[in-house]
């Protein structure tokens, strides 16, 4: 992709050969970022998928960056993370987490089938988040692995690091769920994981609708987003066609 310099200045040349560096970056991780800005968590959250998918958020940020500079009514459409995951590590999802919370670039998330876990705090951190009918959800407190050789200092520790995540993450879950957040208190005070399905997940705050579809010529909600107080989103959805609507 080539970009025309208007008035041929040294700084917008050097704006544009930048932006063609990074848009090499991009094509190298087999990414097509002007045509889809679509991101797949389908997999469990380990280290390296928090590495690529954190990654991907940058480099999409760092090109509206450069877009905006060089094109004066630039507009950033919305990344969209599509999520189907069973969860993972605690460290790992916050790393995405983090990544999403410090992208300029808004960030859609849409749960296509399971959102398990680690899946459910990365979501809650996305701007707007939308469910299929057919998707379901699961919570629980923060598990631990304990291996048989461990002394029990060792096993102290592992306890004490177990309960501090829990409160990170039951912090995360009241800053995001605007303190509503009784519902996972009582599922975190149990032994039991909990499931629910879209309907529920949308009752406690954690989907913002459910029955939608990705679709970019039709307008969006206006949502609140932390980012900005109140802005207009860009066409995203349209509701399924079903026989029976909630």
């Amino acid at each position: 992709m080539k970009f025309k310099i208007n008035n041929g200045s040294i700084k917008q040349e050097e704006e544009v050969i930048e932006l063609e560096q990074l848009l090499a970056s991009l094509e190298l991780m087999g990414e097509e970022p002007l045509q889809s800005r679509s991101i797949y968590l389908f997999e469990e959250i380990e280290r390296h998928v928090a590495i690529k998918i954190s990654r991907q958020i940058d480099l999409i940020n760092q090109l509206d960056d450069e877009l905006e500079l060089v094109e004066k009514d630039y507009v950033r459409e919305p990344i969209n993370i599509f999520i189907d995951t069973y969860g993972g590590y605690v460290s790992a999802g916050s790393s995405i987490i983090t990544a999403i919370k410090r992208s300029k670039t808004e960030v859609n998330g849409i749960v296509t089938g399971n959102c398990y876990s680690m899946g459910v705090p990365i979501l809650l951190a996305c701007d707007n988040r939308y469910a299929t009918s057919l998707s379901t959800f699961m919570i629980h407190s923060v598990s631990v692995e304990l291996i048989q050789s461990t002394s029990l200092t060792g096993y102290k520790h592992s306890l004490e690091s177990t309960e501090m995540l829990q409160e990170i993450i039951k912090g995360f879950f009241k800053r995001e769920l605007d303190g509503k957040s009784q519902f996972y208190d009582d599922i975190v005070d149990g032994t039991k994981d909990v499931y629910f399905d879209s309907y529920k997940a949308k009752e406690y705050g954690i989907v913002h609708e459910v029955d939608y579809e990705y679709k970019k010529d039709e307008p969006k909600p206006i949502l609140e987003n932390k980012k900005t107080d109140v802005i207009k989103k860009k066409p995203l959805c349209r509701k399924w066609k079903t026989k029976t609507n909630k």
